[in-house]
């Protein structure tokens, strides 16, 4: 089931339910060369992919364990999202635990990003005390004027952990306008 902030099964609850079908689509595309659809001259346009699969699956996984998903829903025709996005895409920002009442942890959100391929924003991990107020050094210097190439080219400097890129990169999908900086 899908909801929005203050509504459920309405026009703005659906967009949510588009985008994140269009995203499986997209994330689950399979390059076939044995498709027997073929384009112009020898060259073969594969059109198969497992999205609707995939997303079954992962809905499955979600109803079983008792989890609710909260997305980041950014379209440029339902309202102006710091930028207007150059496209509509969505982003995982947190799942919730029904089963032990809890949040998962930043770590726990990106490995369950990871195993169905769902949207996430990027994240970084800070594993020492330096590199985190290395951070927070940033964060007072450029919190004002930071865009997102060079929030990542930074980001990626100042790390001591890893780095999980998103599928969707900000620059690409919103613009250069960063609306924030999530630090868990």
């Amino acid at each position: 089931r899908y909801y929005s902030k203050n509504s459920t099964d309405n026009a703005f609850s659906m967009v949510g339910e588009i985008l994140l079908r269009q995203h499986f689509a997209r994330a689950w595309w399979l390059n076939d060369e044995s498709s027997s659809d073929v384009g112009c001259g020898d060259e073969v346009v594969v059109k198969s992919g497992r999205g609707e699969e995939k997303y079954k699956e992962c809905s499955s996984y979600v109803l079983s364990n008792r989890l609710t998903l909260a997305f980041e829903v950014v379209t440029s025709v339902l309202g102006h999202h710091g930028s207007i996005p150059k496209k509509d895409f969505l982003v995982l920002t947190a799942v919730a635990d029904k089963s032990c009442e809890r949040f998962y942890s930043t770590a726990e959100v990106a490995r369950m990003a990871q195993k169905f391929r769902l949207p996430h924003n990027d994240y970084w991990t800070f594993r020492t005390e330096t590199s985190a107020k290395s951070l927070f050094e940033w964060y007072d210097r450029e919190r004002e004027v930071a865009l997102a190439k060079g929030v990542c080219k930074d980001m990626d400097n100042i790390t001591d952990g890893r780095r999980v890129r998103s599928l969707y990169p900000h620059s690409d999908f919103q613009g250069e306008i960063v609306e924030g900086i999530v630090v868990r």
